[in-house]
């Protein structure tokens, strides 16, 4: 479905889909016990650089889906779950538990599916 978005919608009008979407779900899931955190004001530069970086990534990933083939990209955006989980062990100490090798397994075999699907529908 990514794939086929930016050939009918701008980049621009997803990643504002996108933005809203994720505004919409994190205020209604940080606000069901009715009590919203307010940032502090030195946290403010951190979110602003999370948020930046987060409309980045949509777009690279969605400029990517419209360039080249999902089953080139999907693999190569896989490889980001062994840098988040060194990053959370280096960081900010988090164990390597299993449940991390159990989603890159569901992961793996996803995407291995869906090639494989996709080069034998081609032959």
């Amino acid at each position: 479905m990514t794939k086929r978005l930016p050939s009918d919608n701008s980049i621009t009008s997803i990643l504002l889909f996108l933005t809203t979407s994720q505004l919409v779900f994190g205020l209604i899931t940080a606000g069901y016990d009715g009590h919203i955190a307010l940032p502090t004001t030195s946290s403010i530069l951190y979110l602003v650089l999370v948020g930046c970086a987060g409309l980045l990534a949509h777009f690279c990933l969605t400029t990517a889906l419209s360039i080249a083939p999902a089953t080139v990209v999907v693999p190569l955006d896989f490889g980001r779950l062994p840098v988040i989980a060194i990053v959370a062990m280096v960081l900010y100490d988090e164990p390597l538990e299993i449940w991390v090798f159990v989603g890159a397994v569901i992961i793996f075999a996803a995407n291995y599916l869906n090639i494989w699907n996709e080069l034998r529908t081609r032959t």
